[in-house]
């Protein structure tokens, strides 16, 4: 699943190196009548998939129908936490890149792994290594603080960064985000309920800022499909908890 994932990864950041669209030419479309924030960015015959947040763009998918072949060569860096504590976590997806490399068996592309050491100075000192190198495109870092960090540091190269966040107001300018976002978690966990016939739920939640975007996407998946929300309980410093119907 990790490979996988890291296959579409490599994929689209050689694609979108070779075709990110400018304002002249990028249209936007509306996909989903439950969600104003999914959209779709077509130019020069590409489709990408976005979802879209205070105004910016963030990146969440892979152009269609676009055979290996055909997809862009060059240097990608890896901005990971090689070393410190969040090593092991840097190291697998070193290494599910490093496989996903061999899924592709195309030449010419070129993985340049660099430490970010967990931190947000390590990301930029690791975006510097990046340029350096001849990167065409950027991927990580892990951390939303690191990622915020990269991108202001790639933008004095030109070079666009794709983080691997989940928090959608990293994105805008030359940083895109590719994840699992909230507003995709709760749409599908409104679609599973109603697989399963659930017509009245009670949601408990952490009293974050992510677990709300989640929750207000699955209320308003919800009521599509018929479902009504009985109670929140949000458990955070303050734990509320409010009967809804």
């Amino acid at each position: 699943m990790r490979t996988s994932f890291m296959t579409l990864v490599i994929l689209t950041a050689l694609t979108v190196s070779a075709c990110i669209p400018t304002n002249r030419d990028r249209r936007v479309e509306s996909n989903s009548p439950f969600d104003p924030y999914n959209q779709t960015i077509i130019t020069d015959g590409q489709t990408f998939k976005t979802m879209q947040g205070d105004g910016q763009h963030l990146l969440h998918g892979t152009p269609q129908n676009q055979p290996y072949q055909q997809v862009a060569k060059g240097k990608i860096a890896l901005l990971l936490p090689l070393t410190g504590k969040h090593q092991k976590i840097g190291q697998a997806l070193l290494q599910s890149s490093q496989l996903a490399l061999f899924d592709i068996n195309q030449s010419g592309i070129e993985l340049i792994p660099l430490d970010t050491k967990g931190t947000a100075q390590g990301a930029s000192a690791a975006v510097e290594q990046a340029a350096q190198s001849g990167a065409k495109i950027i991927l990580g870092p892990l951390f939303a603080d690191a990622v915020s960090a990269a991108g202001q540091a790639a933008k004095r190269h030109n070079l666009t960064v794709i983080g691997f966040t989940t928090d959608w107001n990293k994105a805008g300018g030359n940083i895109f985000t590719m994840g699992i976002l909230p507003f995709d978690q709760g749409a599908r966990l409104a679609q599973y309920a109603a697989t399963k016939n659930k017509k009245r739920v009670a949601i408990l939640s952490p009293n974050t800022k992510y677990s709300n975007a989640v929750i207000s996407s699955f209320e308003q998946s919800a009521r599509a499909y018929g479902i009504t929300v009985t109670h929140k309980i949000a458990i955070g410093k303050t734990t509320a908890a409010i009967k809804q119907n």
